[in-house]
């Protein structure tokens, strides 16, 4: 892994980020008031790194759960680290810049605080699927250059996966 596990329950990522760790995890929340009022208790009870997903189809729900959990916590957005992932449908560079559109409306949000390719694409799925992970890396490279992430990485990867990724000027931030 590349980060360094400090005591303060924060993990500093590759380009010096720090993430609050646990993380409160979204995956299986409807897409309705549960969701939001778990977020927003979870935020309550100091959490204060929320995972979500495209795939999950509840970002509008974790967003208001956001916004409400800042309010009864008392906390500021650069108190929280929120972490999206771009799903599979939408790996290519067109397809992760609109994926982050999508995402940053849906939770209400200005930027993310990581960016994370959810799946590889791979040779199942694609006969040029190293290059589908290049266009969908150059896309993240671009989105964390202009600000719109502070971190970026890939989920679910094996090492045949990233390494290309890991030649780019700019590469994964955080591997899980």
């Amino acid at each position: 892994m590349h980060s360094e596990v400090m005591t303060d329950g924060a993990v500093t990522l590759r380009n010096g980020t720090r993430m609050p760790c646990p993380g409160y995890g979204t995956y299986k929340l409807p897409d309705d008031d549960t969701t939001v009022r778990n977020v927003a208790g979870a935020i309550a009870c100091g959490y204060r790194h929320i995972d979500c997903a495209a795939f999950y189809k509840n970002e509008k729900n974790v967003g208001l759960g956001i916004r409400e959990g800042m309010r009864v916590a008392g906390c500021e957005r650069d108190d929280l680290f929120i972490t999206s992932k771009v799903w599979v449908s939408d790996r290519s560079y067109n397809g992760a810049l609109e994926s982050l559109n999508r995402s940053l409306n849906d939770l209400g949000l200005g930027y993310l605080d990581l960016l994370l390719i959810h799946w590889p694409a791979d040779i199942h799925e694609h006969e040029d699927w190293e290059r589908v992970n290049i266009d969908t890396w150059k896309a993240f490279t671009e989105m964390y250059g202009d600000g719109s992430v502070r971190a970026i990485g890939v989920s679910n990867f094996h090492p045949m996966h990233l390494e290309a990724l890991m030649q780019t000027e700019v590469p994964p931030m955080v591997i899980r």
